[in-house]
């Protein structure tokens, strides 16, 4: 596979967010209501557009600093999943 399925979470992260898809397609799930952009100002948005950037950005960060391949990377986060509302 080359892509990883990313849903929205809601504002406190507890639940999937109630205009995203869920579905067993979903293999990540990341902040997408209230998500805190450029100079601290939190931008008020939903979609599962401000999800998958954050979870873009896990993958290039785990990537270069682990020096993981992109198998290796889809691997640690589809595998380091929790449902939502069973993580801190």
């Amino acid at each position: 596979k080359e892509v990883i399925g990313v849903t929205a979470l809601n504002r406190n992260g507890q639940r999937v967010a109630s205009y995203a898809n869920n579905g067993n397609f979903v293999e990540a799930a990341a902040p997408g209501v209230g998500v805190t952009v450029l100079n601290n100002q939190t931008f008020f948005g939903t979609g599962t557009s401000f999800s998958t950037a954050y979870t873009a950005g896990v993958a290039a960060g785990i990537g270069s600093t682990q020096k993981l391949s992109m198998p290796q990377v889809r691997e640690a986060i589809t595998n380091n999943m929790r449902p939502p509302g069973t993580g801190p």
